[in-house]
């Protein structure tokens, strides 16, 4: 009797090992089976990003509406998501990681957790900074790779009302990044164009630009401008110097400083001063020996001539 009962429960604890192994290799298979890939990440990342700004902006959709809303901009939160989108699987659960660029240049770009995915549903860190600002930051990334920066500027704008982000400092500061970029690339170009001694190449490239100037603001772009005018005005100045048309050099730097509406220019002023000290002392080594002579007129002449090309009192 007691060997019965022994070995009835021995059968009870077998089935149960069996039972409980069943369900778990079930449970595992079903992990397996079910587990999310990348697209489901990405399908879910794009809906809560669509569900994310609808909230954001107050715009009061609910069911259909809001779908087309979300449909409607399906194309455009994927092109911001997918290139930037990495998904690793576990086996039972998956990881989605999104690229993201640090503000501080020194500091390496990394992969931010912001999903996860198991039984075949996919959950989201449904945050501002991690989802919307991303959206929108990359679509200016592209435009300032592109060189497009007054497009990057507008939509950027555009963005910060439609989504009220008025108060996100990751996006305000992203204001800065388009204009800093965009000072860096007509630094960059002009300074390419000045190296070849390429002045009217750097002034066309400017010129070509003038529509966004305003990006940069009106004193920043003046002073660009004016440091390429300048050492334009200078190098035809010196060529006319090489040709001993000192009247013509001088008159380039004044012509170019009356159309322009400059008073003072140190490096234009030191040039000119410098032209006419040097023209001075030649014209000066000229009349010297007619004084000695005794022809005074024909110092006279000279002496005239002279005051009115570098316009010096006598």
């Amino acid at each position: 009797m007691l060997n019965l009962y022994h070995d009835t429960v021995v059968m009870k604890a077998k089935k149960t090992k069996i039972i409980l192994a069943a369900i778990l290799v079930t449970a595992v298979a079903a992990l397996l089976v079910t587990c999310p890939g990348r697209k489901a990440h990405r399908v879910a990342i794009i809906d809560a990003i669509g569900n994310a700004i609808v909230a954001k902006a107050n715009l009061n959709l609910l069911g259909d509406a809001a779908k087309s809303f979300k449909d409607a901009n399906y194309a455009f939160y994927n092109t911001a998501v997918d290139p930037r989108l990495k998904v690793m699987g576990y086996g039972l659960f998956s990881i989605g990681y999104i690229l993201e660029e640090p503000e501080e240049p020194q500091k390496k770009i990394y992969w931010k957790k912001i999903s996860f995915g198991i039984f075949g549903h996919v959950f989201i860190k449904d945050k501002e900074n991690e989802l919307i600002v991303p959206s929108v930051t990359a679509v200016v990334d592209e435009y300032i790779r592109k060189n497009d920066y007054y497009s990057a500027y507008t939509y950027l704008e555009t963005q910060i009302d439609e989504k009220r982000l008025y108060s996100n400092d990751q996006v305000i500061k992203y204001e800065d990044t388009i204009i800093s970029s965009f000072e860096d690339y007509l630094k960059t170009n002009v300074d390419k164009f000045m190296t070849g001694n390429d002045y009217e190449g750097a002034i066309a490239f400017l010129d070509s630009q003038k529509s966004v100037s305003t990006l940069l603001g009106t004193d920043s772009w003046n002073q660009l401008s004016q440091n390429v005018g300048v050492k334009y005005v200078l190098s035809k100045a010196e060529g006319y110097v090489k040709d001993n048309d000192i009247a013509s050099a001088l008159a380039e730097i004044t012509n170019y400083k009356e159309t322009n509406g400059i008073s003072e220019n140190a490096e234009l002023d030191t040039y000119a001063q410098k032209v006419s000290n040097e023209y001075v002392k030649m014209i000066l080594e000229r009349v010297t020996p007619l004084e000695e002579k005794e022809e005074y007129l024909k110092a006279l002449t000279i002496l005239s001539n002279a005051q009115n090309v570098v316009n010096a009192p006598e």
